[in-house]
């Protein structure tokens, strides 16, 4: 298959794919409609990505959306990612590569799911080795519980965006936020404040 310009200068720059043996998590996702898969893999030195890389058996537009969404990570701190909402990802393949034809938009979409599937490989690794005494509520910075309760009784935190601001919690991935939420309602006696 010819891929337009765009792409297939992405594919002969690319210098991400292939496996990462120094990753903190991996993500996987497939566009089971024509039988491709997407891994994505991180490396993490604290709360910064160091590395990425991805692997995938699918076409040029998977390949190449794949080496634009791992590039793009590359150096970010974790809580400069807010979230990694499906338009965010979107806006990042588009601006490198243009829009997709309409029958190739699950080809980034597959890779957005690898990426958001690496990060909740990286949730799951980090409460798996958490070894503290109350309740790890944010997984990106550490966060605990507690820590959120004493910031609302405190009154250092009047809403979620300010238990952000001072811990980072619900500021990395934007998994823990509803959680943080629930904490805030049930200490303080508001309502929604996000």
């Amino acid at each position: 298959m010819i891929y337009p310009d765009n792409i297939n200068t992405i594919l002969e720059l690319g210098k991400r794919q292939g496996a990462l043996p120094t990753a903190s998590a991996q993500g996987a996702d497939a566009k089971l409609d024509c039988g491709c898969f997407v891994r994505i893999h991180l490396a993490l030195d604290e709360d910064r990505i160091t590395e990425s890389a991805y692997e995938s058996n699918g076409c040029g537009y998977m390949l190449a959306a794949a080496e634009v969404i791992s590039d793009s990570v590359v150096g970010t701190r974790l809580v400069d990612l807010h979230g990694l909402s499906d338009l965010s990802l979107e806006q990042v393949v588009e601006e490198k590569l243009g829009l997709f034809p309409a029958d190739r938009k699950a080809c980034a979409e597959a890779c957005a799911g690898a990426l958001r599937s690496a990060f909740t490989a990286l949730r799951a690794k980090r409460v798996n080795e958490f070894e503290g005494e109350t309740a790890l509520v944010c997984t990106c910075f550490g966060v605990t519980d507690s820590t959120i309760e004493d910031l609302i009784e405190s009154g250092m935190a009047l809403s979620v965006d300010e238990i952000s601001a001072k811990t980072n919690a619900g500021s990395g991935c934007g998994s823990c936020r509803l959680v943080i939420q629930d904490i805030f309602d049930a200490q303080s006696g508001r309502g929604a404040m996000l």
